[in-house]
């Protein structure tokens, strides 16, 4: 199964989005319960395997905060693991670079994004060697990081 070895990313981001299961907006409340709301629905999706309806309101949630680059890091990643577990690789993929060019140190963006190039290898030789640059980058972020080593 192509989820194995993927990592959910938490969503006490570094970031400071998103603490003590509320976001910090400085916008009115209405719209921080709509995106508390909207994030909860996503994560109880996701964790029930509810993969297309998960990635609807991850991008809801998205839309909702103004775009890829406004949103907390773990939002784009565990999207990108829901697009995988859909098989949609490229739009996956996509979610885990927008991560990363959130928060370049986002070990586990790093890490799913390893183990989908990975998974595809043999199809493109090129996509091994991505594969080896993230994971050894979440190692870099993370020394102790596990899974990053079977990657």
């Amino acid at each position: 199964m192509r989820l194995r070895g993927l990592v959910f990313a938490s969503l006490t981001s570094r970031q400071g989005l998103y603490r003590g299961g509320a976001f910090a907006f400085s916008a009115a409340s209405s719209a921080a319960s709509s995106a508390q709301d909207l994030l909860r629905a996503a994560l109880g999706h996701h964790q029930a395997g509810r993969l297309t309806e998960a990635v609807d309101k991850y991008e809801a949630l998205i839309d909702a905060l103004g775009g890829p680059l406004k949103v907390p890091t773990a939002v784009l990643s565990n999207r990108g693991a829901a697009l995988l577990g859909l098989n949609r690789i490229e739009e996956a993929e996509e979610s885990w670079r927008q991560a990363l060019e959130v928060d370049p140190a986002h070990a586990e963006a790093h890490l799913n994004l390893a183990v989908s190039l990975q998974g595809d290898a043999l199809v493109s030789p090129g996509r091994l060697a991505r594969a080896k640059e993230h994971a050894s980058e979440a190692l870099k972020l993370r020394p102790g990081y596990g899974k990053a080593h079977q990657a």
